[in-house]
């Protein structure tokens, strides 16, 4: 095979050295998509914990992050992203408990509005 390869290497370099990038992109790329579907899938509805950021519970609860800059009375367009609860509750010298209550309770009053509408 390799003796192969040489003798198109030699005959027509620059195809060979295209076909040889065209068969490693192939490759990369059909492991990604191996993998991407062979992963399980992200967890919903995930207990909320101190660690976790706006965004992420608003992608787990599947809430518009509008929705959470709303509770959290924090900038829709940074949405917090890069500050967990832990942070957002210490900032504004509550408990991270009641931080998270207000959020659940926020989550609640949003699914039951989307599903009075309905």
């Amino acid at each position: 095979m390799l003796a192969k390869y040489k003798h198109f290497w030699h005959v027509a370099p620059v195809a060979t050295a295209l076909l040889s990038i065209s068969i490693i992109l192939l490759v990369v790329f059909t492991l990604r998509l191996t993998v991407f579907f062979l992963r399980p899938p992200p967890p919903r509805d995930m207990t909320i914990q101190p660690w976790m950021t706006p965004g992420f519970v608003a992608h787990s609860w599947h809430v518009p992050p509008d929705v959470m800059a709303a509770v959290l009375q924090i900038d829709a367009s940074k949405g917090g992203r890069m500050q967990n609860l832990d942070h957002l509750a210490t900032e504004r010298g509550i408990p991270v408990e009641e931080l998270i209550k207000t959020i659940e309770s926020a989550i609640a009053e949003f699914r039951s509005q989307e599903n009075s509408e309905k």
